[in-house]
């Protein structure tokens, strides 16, 4: 059997063409049978305008997989995945999403006649909970890889943090102990300064007595070897 498109998954209204159960008609109608639900039909995303707004921008291919996850989940019988591929199968006609919805609604009523809005619209909330398990699953992975892409050098980040934060606090303390002996060297100057003026002084004063005392002692010898006696 060739594959399917979304157009090939479409219920064409009752029409005088349509009215012999054609090889085509039969086809269509075991895509949907609880038979034939492991054939799992390909599903149209929702228009770009349906999606909810948000300053991030969805990833064509995340979303492939998301709606890959939902496909693989379909309830048996018709549900909204059915809806949603018979309203895909009029984007060519001139109508609006609503009436394209409604319009596939019909078309899958005559042929289960027990498909009601309710079904559908709890069959969407099933896939909402799909949803949110590949959101759980999904986050699960994304906290594996930010700990493998980032984990290990946020590590490395910190100790670097850590290692320049103890190397400003040996520069401060380098920095105060440079301080601290700067200021002892300008004390130990100042007193270096004073005592060689002190002892300066004190050298002056000793060489002055000196040479006092040998100006009297030559003095008075020049005095006595003048005298007779």
């Amino acid at each position: 059997m060739a594959k399917k498109t979304l157009k090939d998954l479409f219920f064409v209204p009752d029409s005088p063409e349509a009215q012999a159960p054609t090889e085509e008609s039969k086809i269509r109608k075991e895509v949907f049978t609880p038979s034939q639900h492991e054939a799992r039909p390909t599903v149209a995303q929702p228009e770009a305008g349906q999606q909810p707004t948000s300053t991030a921008v969805a990833n064509d291919e995340m979303v492939a997989q998301i709606w890959e996850q939902i496909i693989n989940r379909n309830l048996p019988g018709p549900d909204y995945l059915e809806l949603r591929n018979n309203a895909s199968a009029l984007e060519g006609l001139p109508l609006t999403e609503e009436q394209r919805l409604e319009a596939a609604f019909k078309v899958l009523k005559k042929t289960y006649p027990s498909l009601t809005k309710d079904v559908i619209l709890k069959s969407i909330d099933t896939y909402v909970g799909v949803v949110n398990e590949e959101k759980a699953s999904g986050m699960e992975q994304c906290k594996a890889a930010r700990q493998a892409t980032i984990g290990e050098k946020e590590s490395r980040l910190k100790v670097m943090r850590d290692t320049n934060q103890e190397t400003l606090r040996q520069l401060n303390e380098l920095k105060k102990r440079y301080e601290e002996t700067e200021l002892n060297i300008r004390n130990m100057e100042h007193e270096v300064l004073t005592a060689t003026q002190e002892m300066d002084a004190r050298e002056k004063a000793f060489l002055a007595s000196i040479d006092s005392a040998i100006a009297v002692l030559n003095s008075d010898k020049s005095k006595i070897a003048t005298l007779n006696f």
